[in-house]
């Protein structure tokens, strides 16, 4: 068993730094962030447009993904000791972004709490534009402007049971 977990952590590990070092460029326009403190390089993204999307950590490392929707620009810094170490142009689906058709992911919404859904839908872009009740069930309607998504994100006891495109913002 200890070997089992031993041998699967090492492998997690791998697979987050094949994933982490493929196909990534230094991300040109925000080298002046590389040595900054992790809460003044947060600052400096939000002015320049950016949204923080998710954090990821690995041991003391702290990997951070964020998009600028007016660039269609997905990047992640790298902090370490409290300092960035790297920030990288990565992929539009590391910001839960879709390259083929601009849509923003939301079919990893179900499950969670109402409440951080919202936080989620609000990070990528969507504002919640109705609200109603339906055979039990609270539907609350989420568009996005930019991609031009209309989501129907259905909960029951403030916990998201299903999510699907909806006609409701036309």
């Amino acid at each position: 068993m200890k070997n089992t977990s031993k041998n699967l952590s090492l492998l997690i590990c791998l697979i987050g730094i094949l994933t982490i070092s493929y196909g990534q460029n230094p991300s040109r326009d925000l080298q002046d962030l590389v040595g900054e403190k992790g809460n003044y390089a947060e600052m400096d993204l939000e002015k320049r447009g950016y949204v923080h999307i998710k954090t990821d950590k690995s041991g003391y490392d702290v990997y951070s993904s964020w998009w600028n929707s007016s660039k269609n620009k997905c990047v992640t810094y790298h902090l370490s000791d409290g300092k960035v170490q790297s920030v990288v142009d990565v992929p539009p689906a590391d910001c839960n972004k879709s390259s083929s058709h601009g849509h923003s992911r939301t079919d990893d919404l179900v499950g969670l709490s109402v409440e951080v859904a919202a936080e989620r839908m609000s990070s990528r872009g969507f504002v919640q534009v109705d609200k109603f009740k339906k055979d039990g069930k609270t539907h609350r309607i989420y568009y996005n402007r930019d991609t031009r998504q209309c989501i129907d994100v259905r909960s029951m006891h403030e916990k998201v049971g299903h999510v699907e495109n909806s006609t409701r913002c036309n």
